[in-house]
């Protein structure tokens, strides 16, 4: 078992690796994809445990990917009405967060931004 299965009772969080706790990194980073809410949101409260765990600020990073493959006008208008809520929510909460758009694979650009991530 983890230090991040310990945080979370949650059954759909799993430690993927035995890594210990880290020991280098700025903050904690949430990347926010399908569940793009503040409350409710399994994902993030275990991020924010995490951030707790480890003592460090938590960030939450949505890629807006301008390219999405059927994506329209009026779904993107959508999702950032969606997202401006979100942000607000999160904000309240103290939780940074952070909208960038970024073409080509989202999970490069979030990799970019990871790098002074501690988990």
């Amino acid at each position: 078992m983890g230090w991040l299965d310990r945080i979370s009772e949650d059954p759909r969080v799993r430690h993927r690796n035995q890594a210990g706790l880290p020991e280098t990194g700025r903050c904690v980073l949430y990347w926010m994809q399908r569940a793009h809410r503040a409350e409710g949101n399994p994902a993030l409260e275990t991020a924010v445990a995490a951030a707790r765990a480890l003592e460090l600020p938590l960030v939450v990073l949505f890629q807006l990917v301008p390219d999405f493959p059927g994506a329209t006008e009026r779904h993107y208008a959508f999702l950032l009405e969606g997202l401006e809520e979100t942000a607000r929510s999160l904000e309240a909460r103290g939780i940074p967060f952070r909208l960038r758009l970024h073409e080509g694979d989202p999970a490069d650009g979030v990799a970019a931004f990871a790098d002074e991530a501690a988990t």
